[in-house]
């Protein structure tokens, strides 16, 4: 089972901040993104989340930006249910590119 996800969020009316919007998974469990912007507003990196609840854990975690995408494998592993700081290619320049598209891969977790 494969997601693309899109940013999406809302606003918090106690704190004015915004606040992602999980995706929900077959088993009603939630995977949660933060997306981190650099000092131009643009995203450079991904967090991810799943709930402890659920049946599904990431075996792969595609992250785009610019010409390239970058391939986080946690299939040697079992999955993961979480993890942080997930980037597109570094330029030529020494900066991360903006991410386009992250796309999550899901297979059953641990025990399910």
């Amino acid at each position: 089972m494969n997601f693309d996800i899109q940013r999406t969020s809302e606003t918090n009316d106690q704190t004015g901040e915004l606040e992602p919007n999980p995706i929900v998974l077959p088993d009603d469990s939630t995977v949660t993104f933060v997306l981190e912007d650099n000092e131009e507003g643009e995203p450079i990196e991904v967090d991810f989340d799943i709930s402890p609840d659920s049946q599904y854990a990431a075996v792969a975690v595609l992250v785009k930006g610019g010409p390239n995408t970058n391939l986080f494998d946690y299939q040697p592993s079992g999955g993961i249910a979480a993890d942080e700081d997930l980037h597109a290619q570094v330029q030529d320049n020494g900066n991360l590119a903006g991410i386009s598209h992250v796309t999550i891969c899901f297979g059953p977790a641990s025990g399910s």
